[in-house]
């Protein structure tokens, strides 16, 4: 249930996860040195959901928005998935949007959730996410800290998947997805 993205106005690494009761975290790491002697200092970790109850975390950085946008499981909504944006000083993330629900209605199960960022021409972040009605995704639109959901689309119609994965190829600039199908033997999809 964790994640890191790159802040490259910071040049720091942000880090989502679920440290205990479903309870989500974001922690700014900088890194200095290289090779073997390479270490990591990290920030003061905050929480997500101030309520907690998020899991399944995923972020990125939307170069657009210069922002950090974080999605998690709501765990206390019926799994339905939220995002907000966050800000980077230093080493201090600071939740800086509201929370906005993405999902279009409750999933009623893990999420699975990750995160990429379709850049110029349309800066866009795009999360894709287990749904009651298979394997989803949504292009996200951001604006300062407002966040506005697109319509979202059916990747793989089936819920019997597990983990998944979504990152943007700008070569030929398509999403690329890649799933466990547990139906056909857990074999990539």
């Amino acid at each position: 249930y964790a994640d890191i993205c790159y802040d490259p106005n910071q040049s720091k690494v942000v880090i989502t996860y679920q440290k205990d009761s479903a309870r989500g975290k974001g922690i700014v790491g900088n890194v200095s040195g290289s090779g073997s002697s390479a270490t990591v200092t990290f920030g003061t970790e905050v929480d997500i959901n101030s309520a907690g109850n998020s899991r399944n975390t995923a972020c990125v950085y939307d170069e657009s928005a210069s922002r950090v946008v974080i999605a998690w499981e709501n765990s206390a909504d019926s799994q339905k998935l939220y995002a907000r944006t966050a800000t980077v000083s230093g080493t201090t993330i600071t939740m800086s949007g509201s929370l906005t629900e993405i999902s279009a209605g409750s999933s009623g199960q893990d999420c699975y959730t990750t995160m990429t960022y379709v850049g110029s021409p349309y800066n866009k972040s795009v999360v894709a996410y287990k749904g009651n009605s298979g394997w989803l995704c949504r292009a996200l639109s951001v604006s300062g800290d407002t966040i506005t959901g697109y319509t979202q689309q059916s990747i793989y119609p089936y819920t019997s998947w597990s983990y998944g994965n979504v990152v943007w190829d700008s070569s030929v600039s398509r999403l690329v997805f890649f799933y466990q199908r547990s139906q056909h033997s857990n074999a990539a999809g």
